[in-house]
């Protein structure tokens, strides 16, 4: 009787086990998630409308410059600018603008996403001499050839010694052997044995190479409304300081 009752069991536990299976195989019957469509920019529904004219800059001492734009504008309008890089902080927080004709002012776009090239130029920072660039990377390795042979050592100084009649700029390397005073006009190959700062010039060079559409960034100014309006607006941007002289 044992036995049959433990047949019984086994043959019950067994056709659960199956029917689990098959319901676990069945495909799901949930409705299909469409896929969401990609989002469209707000500018894209707006027409393109020309650059209102400059109608004032005003020069400040402090080394900016305020640009004042006035014009006008039909309907849902896009105002499409270009900026050079360097400008595009002190405009994006200076800039003020209206639309006189009862229109309200939408959004400004602006996509500041920079590729590899464009970092690493700006890392590179403004023009330098051999000297300067030198001088601003104390301590790495520098692989050198001249005249009378190879050098290498850590970069300790550049600085300017006075040769007979002439001023040198002179490296100073130190390695095992101490230090090594080298003209630099006396160099023929100069390398970083840092690797990965060599692939960073590399890098900057070929961003400095980038055609100058690569090197501004675009605004777009989104105005809402209807009819032809009057619209202005001013931003500020770097500029050479203007000042008078009396002699």
């Amino acid at each position: 009787m044992h036995v049959t009752v433990l047949s019984s069991l086994c043959r019950s536990f067994f056709t659960l086990l199956t029917i689990s299976l098959l319901v676990a195989s069945l495909p799901s019957q949930e409705p299909d998630t469409p896929e969401k469509a990609p989002t469209e920019s707000p500018a894209a529904k707006y027409s393109v409308a020309d650059t209102p004219p400059i109608t004032e800059i005003v020069m400040f001492s402090s080394g900016l410059s305020q640009i004042n734009h006035e014009g006008t504008v039909v309907g849902n309008s896009k105002v499409n600018m270009r900026f050079d890089r360097n400008d595009i902080d002190n405009v994006l927080k200076s800039l003020v603008f209206e639309d006189t004709g009862g229109g309200l002012i939408h959004s400004v776009e602006y996509t500041p996403a920079l590729d590899a090239l464009d970092i690493a130029a700006q890392k590179l920072g403004p023009p330098l001499t051999l000297a300067q660039t030198l001088q601003k990377h104390r301590g790495e390795i520098l692989k050198t050839e001249a005249a009378d042979g190879p050098t290498s050592g850590a970069i300790f100084s550049i600085e300017t010694r006075q040769i007979g009649d002439q001023i040198v700029e002179t490296i100073t390397l130190l390695n095992n052997d101490g230090f090594h005073c080298i003209p630099l006009n006396d160099l023929t190959s100069i390398n970083f044995e840092n690797e990965q700062l060599r692939e960073e010039f590399k890098l900057a060079m070929a961003g400095l190479r980038k055609p100058e559409v690569a090197n501004t960034k675009e605004l777009d100014l989104l105005f809402e409304g209807k009819g032809e309006r009057k619209v202005r607006f001013s931003y500020n941007v770097d500029s050479p300081i203007w000042r008078m002289t009396y002699r």
